[in-house]
């Protein structure tokens, strides 16, 4: 194999042999991950080869080889080697103008730790003071970035503002606990207690530095940048700083999904920047500004309910919600669409605080009960309502949450309870309970019943706990044909058995009319026969036998009468 790909190497060695040469320092890389060959001697062989290399798909693997050697456990013992290839990767950032190989390079340098980035950073990047200055390289002064981010070619800006994300990542990954405990009441003005290496320091510098001089500068780009890489979503939240300054820079249009995203990231722990997102909610509820305003909010919206309170957060949703339901009934279905989304990921949030679950579960109900069950917004709202937490599922679609029980109501608790039945795998027939509890009373709704739970019990056929639910059913209809109930009754519930027996054996797909009941009167001995012949099922086989018995005298003394 290695001999193979030297020879690919050693003959590739034009343009149109990059494809093959790079493919083959992809093939090395593999080796040298699993350790099939050593790292070290392979560098040592390919470095002299593509010392002047130029070729953009071999540069990439050559960054993407170098990327793997800091993970392997053994090349620590070479420090020479690790100076080696850092100083190549920022070799390849400064003299190749190709965006490509600027990303693959300062992608490959994340792989390192910040003391042998820095420790190689070329002048290029550094002020004055640190070139005149006998410090060593690895203490860089965090500000250098900022030198760094001025420096770069126009056209690798957003290449070099994610290198710089992903060096932020690392700072924040590694802060202790110490570092988010603020001393007195009030927070910090600047990150002066953060070390002189700091990035996150040297970028804060900058933008509060700036704040009032950015917009006509020649490094308006790289302010820009620098909020953007604030206002992403980390580990961690920056640590505690106070963030009404960004109130300066909130109205600057290019300037303001940065500023909202930075704040709604630090509403956790922050009071300044709760009260920054509070303020802008409260102008939204006010002046119903542009969508955009809107989306943000919402895009943001995991973090801003577990910290603003309802009483903030519940006018601004009614207001956005009820606006984009009448969009979607007028065709424009998007910003309903893009709300959904982040409604739907905040309700499956399990660290969101219960009470904002509510509210949000209250204003989609309160949508549910004015819609038609056959709209296609009904549809898109019920991949939502699946999401609510279960005491607000329960009084949207429980008999027992309404003073009378209509045939529109009912057809919607049938379709949310098997719809959450469906994705439940924790006792999913128990959401059924409640909608046969009447189902005999409502005969005009019993096919459409029937499709429904057809569809549940075919989904979790498999499901082991799905056996004590039907015996629970046995010996429901067992006890109101002891009770002597209405027909009705009886026959409901035991033709709900009827059903699952068949869809449980796998006989459902013979069934093709669920308003037929002789057609499960058919295929219900097959359907019991095959059930109980599966393991987990033939516990059941008492109680089949007796309700069998206790149905066909039941069904008789109907006939008769």
């Amino acid at each position: 194999m290695v001999a193979h790909l030297s020879k690919i190497l050693n003959e590739c060695n034009n343009a149109d042999g990059a494809l093959a040469c790079a493919l083959a320092i992809d093939g090395i890389t593999l080796l040298c991950k699993f350790e099939v060959i050593d790292a070290v001697t392979t560098w040592a062989t390919l470095a002299p080869m593509f010392k002047s290399e130029n070729r953009i798909p071999v540069i990439k693997s050559l960054c993407s080889l170098i990327s793997e050697i800091p993970n392997l456990s053994y090349t620590e013992a070479y420090p020479k080697l690790i100076e080696e290839v850092v100083s190549k990767l920022w070799e390849y950032t400064i003299l190749n103008p190709d965006k490509e190989v600027g990303e693959a390079a300062l992608n490959a340098l994340t792989s390192f730790s910040v003391e042998q980035i820095m420790a190689q950073m070329p002048d290029e990047y550094l002020n004055e003071e640190t070139l005149t200055s006998n410090k060593s390289r690895d203490v860089i002064p965090g500000q250098c970035w900022l030198h760094f981010l001025k420096n770069c070619d126009a056209r690798k800006l957003e290449v070099a503002g994610d290198f710089l994300i992903k060096m932020v990542a690392l700072e924040i990954s590694n802060y202790l606990k110490f570092v988010y405990q603020v001393k007195g009441t009030r927070e910090p003005t600047d990150y002066s207690y953060l070390p002189t290496n700091s990035v996150v320091r040297g970028i804060s510098t900058y933008i509060k530095s700036k704040m009032f001089k950015w917009k006509g500068s020649v490094y308006k780009e790289v302010y820009l940048q620098c909020l953007r890489i604030f206002s992403q979503e980390y580990s961690k939240p920056l640590p505690p700083l106070d963030w009404c300054f960004l109130q300066e820079l909130v109205h600057e249009p290019e300037a303001k999904n940065f500023c909202i995203n930075i704040a709604s990231h630090q509403v956790v722990l922050s009071g300044t920047a709760r009260r920054f997102m509070v303020n802008y909610i409260e102008a939204i509820i006010e002046n119903h500004t542009n969508e955009n305003d809107v989306l943000i909010i919402y895009s943001n919206l995991k973090h801003l309910a577990n910290s603003v309170q309802p009483f903030t957060l519940k006018p601004f949703l009614e207001l956005t919600i009820y606006h984009a339901v009448e969009l979607f009934k007028n065709d424009n279905e998007e910003q309903l669409l893009t709300i959904l989304k982040h409604l739907k990921a905040t309700l499956n949030d399990e660290t969101i605080q219960e009470s904002n679950k509510i509210v949000i579960a209250q204003i989609i109900s309160s949508v549910v009960d004015d819609i038609d069950i056959s709209s296609k917004l009904f549809e898109v709202l019920l991949e939502c309502i699946i999401l609510f937490p279960v005491k607000c599922i329960a009084d949207l679609s429980s008999p027992k949450s309404v003073k009378e029980v209509r045939v529109q109501w009912l057809k919607k608790a049938i379709k949310i309870r098997c719809h959450v039945a469906l994705y439940n795998n924790d006792t999913p027939l128990n959401w059924l309970n409640e909608l046969m509890e009447i189902g005999s009373s409502f005969p005009g709704v019993t096919t459409f019943m029937f499709e429904q739970f057809a569809l549940v019990f075919q989904k979790h056929k498999d499901n082991t706990e799905c056996v004590l639910w039907v015996l629970e059913l046995i010996g429901q209809i067992q006890a109101v044909i002891a009770d002597k109930s209405e027909e009705k009754e009886i026959l409901f519930l035991c033709n709900i058995f009827i059903l699952a027996t068949i869809a449980f054996s796998g006989h459902f797909v013979l069934l093709q009319d669920f308003s037929s009941c002789e057609e499960m009167y058919r295929l219900f001995p097959r359907a019991v026969a095959t059930l109980l012949e599966v393991n987990h099922w033939s516990i059941c086989t008492t109680q089949v036998g007796h309700l069998s018995i206790q149905y066909i005298f039941t069904r008789l003394h109907i006939f008769r009468l």
